[in-house]
């Protein structure tokens, strides 16, 4: 008798458990896909110091690094390095970003931009997925 009432608890608390663990998983996967991203800005990262601007904000920003200053221009909901003084200028030839997930960096001048936030309709890098 003893026996048959454990094993019926315990079943009861298998299922009080399971269901918790799934309204978790369920609750974390709502807030975390429907939580509103905000406005997409461009984060600028260069030495010890961080900029972030507003993707819509169109603006010039000269940025300092080890070899000299590095021109990051954002216009048109769209950022690109425009002037570097590094040799090969790669970073200048990686072009304009403008969608979350996107970056462009100049290595040499430790310059490194990328957007954040904005919408989620950034698109999957087949290669790494």
């Amino acid at each position: 008798m003893i026996d048959l009432m454990a094993r019926t608890v315990f079943r009861l608390l298998d299922f009080i458990i399971i269901a918790a663990a799934v309204a978790v998983v369920i609750l974390l996967s709502v807030y975390i896909y429907s939580s509103d991203s905000g406005e997409a800005v461009v984060k600028i990262t260069a030495a010890d110091t961080e900029y972030i601007y507003p993707l819509s904000q169109n603006t010039e920003v000269f940025i300092d690094g080890p070899i000299g200053q590095t021109l990051v221009i954002i216009s048109d909901s769209k950022a690109w390095i425009s002037e570097s003084p590094c040799e090969n200028k790669l970073c200048i030839l990686m072009g304009q970003i403008s969608k979350p997930g996107q970056w462009a960096a100049c290595m040499p001048n430790r310059v490194f931009i990328s957007i954040e936030g904005g919408s989620d309709d950034q698109e999957i890098d087949v290669l790494s997925y």
